[in-house]
């Protein structure tokens, strides 16, 4: 490609820059909704895109079924889901406590699983501690330390304190199914604590609540 051509790819692509790229969205959204609502030159570099006359699909933002949605309770965790978390934790919660109850000898009957109670209160305890790590992963960048001098006094985030999701000073140490988020099956609201502090609140802040794979 000459001098003169790549000038004039150039100036034929050059709205294409990236700045510019929330505009074209927006426009190609308003396009196929309504073609002929957009300006004619635009219309035409719309028509051009299409393969076969088929028109591509919308912006991934404006799609109903993108990004994909897994259903698992690691997914429900990071996206806030918590009704369908619970339906997911619930189960197994139930049969993991089954499976821990002791065996009894020649017993004429079956031991008694857990009851109903049971169950719901370590469900809600499950919930409760998953909301909160996934405060830790939203917000606890609010929380590292960035003052090695230590000029300011920290600030306080209720957010990241065990107390607001209603774990007492009594609750800490009772174990909590989580069922392998922060690769643990489970763990106490104190270990769970600390594990999120260490994370996420250390000399560098993290946060990747921007991304939409679970896996990632």
């Amino acid at each position: 490609m000459n001098k003169t051509e790549a000038t004039t790819a150039f100036e034929e692509t050059s709205f294409l820059f990236g700045g510019n790229a929330q505009f074209i969205e927006q426009l190609y959204t308003t396009y196929l909704q309504n073609p002929a609502a957009v300006d004619a030159h635009w219309r035409s570099f719309f028509d051009g895109m299409t393969d076969g006359g088929a028109k591509p699909h919308s912006p991934s933002w404006a799609r109903a079924d993108w990004p994909p949605k897994p259903s698992d309770e690691r997914t429900a965790a990071l996206d806030g889901n918590w009704v369908e978390l619970e339906k997911l934790l619930a189960p197994k919660i139930e049969a993991k406590t089954k499976a821990a109850a002791p065996a009894v000898a020649a017993a004429p009957a079956p031991a008694a699983g857990p009851s109903a109670d049971e169950v719901k209160r370590a469900t809600t305890d499950s919930v409760k501690a998953l909301m909160m790590i996934r405060a830790y992963r939203i917000r606890g960048h609010f929380a590292a330390d960035l003052d090695p001098l230590k000029l300011k006094d920290p600030e306080q985030h209720p957010e990241l304190d065990p107390a607001t999701y209603g774990f007492a000073p009594g609750d800490l140490d009772r174990p909590i199914f989580l069922d392998m988020v922060l690769g643990l099956e489970s763990a106490t609201m104190r270990q769970i604590a600390d594990i999120l502090k260490r994370t996420y609140c250390g000399t560098l802040g993290v946060e990747f609540m921007h991304i939409t794979d679970a896996e990632q």
